[in-house]
């Protein structure tokens, strides 16, 4: 699946003060770290088509940034104060924590989900079964299980946008 432009244009607004801080940490310049988020947003724009959705965002971003660091230091003799490991430490930290969260979100709008809601959830993640298999199983019909999973998947979803962002969220 290819990311939208709207996708990745709210994924980066989403995640821009995260970007902004760690851009700053590494390069401890307010006005650098600007004109470094200024870059970052310009690419982003240009280059929102080679963002995978289902990815790490934020990663993806600070690996652009990463490079933007770089250029705009050589091109203004600047020194960049953190080595290549350091980059590369800070960019495993900012992924970690972002998936850290995200399966913090997503055990929490599990645990909100009714029993029969994580029921049929189990049964197919976990188990690995088919909605056919599912339906058999518990003498209901395919089209059912299908549209029961699909709501399920579209009200987690939601919950764990909204505790990303903030809001809480609730299935």
């Amino acid at each position: 699946m290819k990311a939208s432009r709207d996708l990745v244009l709210r994924e980066f607004v989403r995640h821009r003060s995260g970007l902004f801080s760690l851009i700053l940490s590494l390069v401890r310049d307010f006005a650098f770290a600007e004109e470094v988020m200024q870059e970052l947003a310009v690419v982003v724009c240009d280059q929102w088509a080679d963002f995978a959705p289902g990815t790490n965002f934020q990663a993806w971003a600070m690996r652009i940034a990463r490079n933007k660091i770089y250029n705009l230091t050589r091109e203004a003799r600047k020194v960049v104060l953190l080595s290549s490991e350091a980059l590369d430490a800070v960019e495993k930290a900012a992924a970690a924590e972002s998936r850290s969260g995200w399966l913090e979100a997503v055990h929490h709008c599990l645990e909100a989900v009714e029993e029969r809601t994580r029921t049929l959830l189990s049964l197919r993640y976990a188990k690995g079964l088919s909605g056919g298999e599912i339906a058999r199983r518990l003498s209901m019909s395919t089209p059912a299980i299908h549209m029961a999973l699909s709501r399920a998947r579209t009200s987690i979803g939601r919950c764990v946008q909204g505790r990303l962002a903030g809001g809480g969220g609730s299935p």
